[in-house]
This record gives C-alpha cells, structure tokens and sequence, in this order.
C-alpha cells in the first residue's frame, strides 16, 4: 500500500454501459487530451496518475470495464479492493441512465462495504435526455457524489475525479488506523 515514491495507492473503477465516455473521461484526466478514437482500449487496461492532498502523494490507478454487453466470468474480481468506483452515464442516451441501477446492483454483490461512489452524467456539450435534478435525485437516493462532465471539452472532469480522491483521502488522514488494520 506505501511506496517510496508515494503515500497512498487508491484504486478506481470507472463503469458503465458502451459509449458513455469512460475512456475519454479517463484520457481527459490523465492526458488532459480528448481522443475520441480509443476503440482499441483493452478488457481489462488502466491508467496511473499521482495526485497530491495536504502532505499525502497519492499514486491512482484508473480501471476501465468495458460496457454491459462484454461483462464476462472474472467482473466480479474487478470490485475487489477498489476504495473508489465511478458509474458513468450519457446524458444524452435515457437508457444508459435507466442502466444505473443495474451497475449499482453489481457493485453491492461485489465492493468493499467501505468503497466511495461516484456517480458522473457524462456528455454536457450534446443534447440532453436526462436533467440534472433527476440524475441528482437519483444520486442522492444512492448515496453517491453526483457530478456532470463533458470530456470533449473537459468541463469538470478533474473535479469529478479530485472531489472523489480528497473525500478518499479525507478518510484516511481521520480514521487511518482503522484503514490499515
């Protein structure tokens, strides 16, 4: 869990149905690029970033599941030991909102009593199916951080991903012995 070169390991999953957005998210934070073409990303790929909080270098490591459609036997392992597990969705597309539960349900069989939720409406630049205050709503019904982001132009995209890592890191510095026990 420590290493020399940081303080903290947190991992992330980022899921969700196909073309919400996750890679594009995850490159935008990463890269700070937008690249549309990642149809190559593979099953089971993650990105590693450092991050810093108060006195703490956090080293994060950003796993991307594929969508709905391409879940296989070993998914459930994909949960584990993950402090912080991101549900991304298309505003633009009411089904991949209508999805939520469906992704909510799979984390609950599988992650940490402890993990952090974060729920983010992806795709603010296009035309919208899904409001705010109904995604909000819905949000605040499963107890997750609600943020919207665009990662074509980058709207919020940091915060999303930095709002989730300091809560995270929050938790650690007040109740870091019972994290490491």
């Amino acid at each position: 869990m420590v290493d020399s070169e940081y303080d903290y390991l947190a991992n992330i999953l980022v899921i969700g149905d196909m073309h919400v957005g996750k890679a594009c998210l995850l490159i935008r934070f990463v890269n700070n690029v937008f690249f549309p073409d990642h149809w190559d990303w593979p099953e089971r790929s993650f990105v590693e970033k450092f991050e810093h909080f108060y006195e703490f270098s956090v080293k994060v490591t950003i796993w991307k599941g594929k969508g709905i459609e391409r879940i296989a036997t070993f998914w459930p392992m994909s949960y584990k030991n993950k402090e912080i597990i991101i549900i991304v969705f298309d505003l633009s597309r009411r089904s991949t909102f209508d999805s939520i539960d469906y992704w909510v349900a799979q984390t609950k069989n599988y992650a940490s009593k402890d993990t952090n939720f974060l729920l983010i409406g992806n795709k603010t630049d296009l035309e919208r199916e899904v409001g705010y205050q109904e995604a909000w709503k819905k949000a605040l019904m499963l107890g997750m951080l609600y943020v919207e982001t665009s990662a074509k132009y980058g709207h919020q995209v940091n915060y999303a991903f930095r709002s989730c890592l300091e809560s995270l890191v929050w938790r650690i510095r007040h109740n870091y012995d019972k994290l490491v026990k």
